[in-house]
């Protein structure tokens, strides 16, 4: 059996070799879908270990295969360059191990100190000995200090790794694939126990007891068959394992998904109770005029063309009584011309379309001074400057509902409304400080919390393509942030909303 192992050693280490690159070609592929990044970031290193351990033992396999073919006798510089190739792959696996375990997710660069720290310590001992051993006697020795002090904890470390994953994706309800990377561990721990301890003989304590030939002689095959079974099964259980990734990118995919369905149909919806709430207030707003006309400038207007016909005949039989009959009738048509000036002002203020929008929103606000009973400041930067009607409009009509919003609700002292524009867009800003309130439980406009005046003001940013911003808490008043672009086309996209 031992022979037969013998003649068949370099497709062991064809094998070996293979079962690494396979290895570190898996994660390579995957690692940019992990959805974890410290787990993404840790794998980079298994990665490498993998690529470089494998083309070390390639290096011993073709070595194997020219000495065997072609009588090929190494250069004094081969087996440097197989120690550094074992060294930095087994550095690799301290780095995976070491940024799992002890890095914290703010200091990702305290896993590249750690890995140094531990190769720091190896290559103090490598020169230690290569104080009392020189050559092959060195490169021996080195070689199994090299798997004592980084390979058999490197692969403890991976271990360790792999069951706080493993335990990670239980709690994140993936069980199935999480037990890959538990049998994953088990494997590491091996390989770091039995496949790196037994190594090469050497004046290194202890594999001048526990090497390679005795380990032929008690087991009948050479380690590189146990190293190969085990470089094969980490490769299976890791690929298995990181398949959980790609179910949990599609589960998490799929509930941003739906997500966005119950968003889209949310706002559906609140379009369309907006949609009726306005056809309503639009109703009972031509209901009130209505009201207002015929109680009162319609009475008014009777009034005055009943007294008009009775002066008539009193401008014969009572010419005082005819004068004091006419001021009576002008001052009923003053009252109905005031009348008539109040209710088309409140329809749309001439203001706004004669003088533009900051004179407007000044002359909303002193109305709303008297009824507030406090103090209103209104400052621009674009006093003299007319914007597009469509813009004046809106803004308008947001600092209007602005404003409503703080006599209805604020208890506020005092209030500041600001407006600012350059050639592209126009800012405005209504803060107050009155009681403020929950900003994210309001907009939901619950039946509980019916928000729809500040949803009125974010669904006419939405129609300007601009960013809708409010900031409040209880007793931390409130400010209302509105950019809007002075060039909007009706179709623009929904607009930004942060609260």
């Amino acid at each position: 059996m031992s022979g037969l192992f013998d003649a068949r050693i370099t497709h062991v280490y064809l094998v070996y070799g293979l079962g690494f690159y396979t290895l570190g070609l898996a994660i390579a592929l995957e690692v940019a879908r992990i959805t974890d990044r410290r787990f993404a970031r840790a794998l980079r290193y298994l990665s490498v270990f993998g690529f470089v351990h494998g083309t070390h033992e390639w290096v011993e396999m073709f070595g194997l295969i020219g000495l065997d073919a072609y009588h090929f006798v190494p250069p004094p510089w081969w087996g440097l360059g197989r120690l550094i190739l074992l060294s930095f792959s087994f550095a690799a696996l301290v780095g995976f191990g070491v940024n799992m375990l002890y890095t914290p997710p703010a200091r990702p660069s305290a896993g590249l100190w750690g890995t140094l720290g531990m190769v720091t310590l190896f290559a103090a001992g490598a020169i230690a000995l290569g104080v009392n051993l020189q050559g092959d006697d060195w490169l021996r020795a080195a070689d199994a200090w090299t798997r004592y002090s980084l390979g058999v904890p490197g692969a403890l470390l991976a271990s360790a790794a792999l069951v706080t994953q493993w335990r990670s994706l239980r709690r994140a309800g993936l069980a199935g694939f999480a037990n890959a990377f538990l049998w994953a561990a088990i494997v590491f721990a091996l390989y770091g126990l039995v496949g790196q301890t037994i190594v090469r003989q050497s004046e290194l304590f202890p594999s001048n007891i526990i090497h390679t030939d005795r380990f032929r002689e008690w087991s009948g095959f050479p380690i590189q068959i146990l190293r190969s079974i085990f470089a094969a099964l980490m490769a299976l259980f890791i690929i298995r394992g990181l398949r959980a990734f790609e179910v949990d990118r599609r589960r998490r995919l799929a509930a941003a998904q739906q997500q966005a369905r119950d968003a889209i149909a949310r706002r559906d919806a609140l379009r369309g109770e907006l949609f009726r709430r306005t056809i309503a207030a639009q109703e009972e707003e031509r209901a009130r005029l209505a009201r207002e006309l015929y109680d009162d400038t319609l009475q008014v207007l009777t009034g005055l063309s009943t007294g008009l016909a009775g002066t008539e005949q009193l401008m014969v039989a009572s010419p005082v009584q005819a004068r004091e009959q006419l001021a009576r009738l002008a001052s009923m048509s003053s009252h109905a011309i005031d009348e008539l000036r109040r209710l088309i002002l409140d329809l749309r203020p001439s203001v706004l379309d004669d003088m533009g929008l900051v004179p407007a929103v000044r002359w909303y606000a002193e109305a709303m001074t008297d009824r507030m009973e406090a103090t209103i400041e209104v400052t621009a930067d674009c006093i003299d400057r007319r914007l597009p009607g469509p813009v004046e409009t809106i803004l308008f009509r947001i600092a209007q509902e602005g404003l409503n919003n703080v006599a209805n609700h604020a208890r506020a002292e005092r209030a500041a409304v600001r407006l600012q524009c350059d050639e592209e867009t126009c800012h405005l800003k209504i803060e107050d400080d009155g009681v403020g309130f929950d900003a994210f439980a309001v907009l939901q406009v619950t039946p509980a919390l019916p928000g729809w005046g500040l949803v009125g003001i974010q669904e006419r940013v939405a129609l300007a393509g601009g960013k809708f911003r409010i900031e409040s808490a209880p007793e931390a008043g409130t400010t209302l942030h509105v950019t809007i672009p002075v060039s909007f086309s009706q179709d623009a996209p929904d607009e930004e909303v942060v609260i």
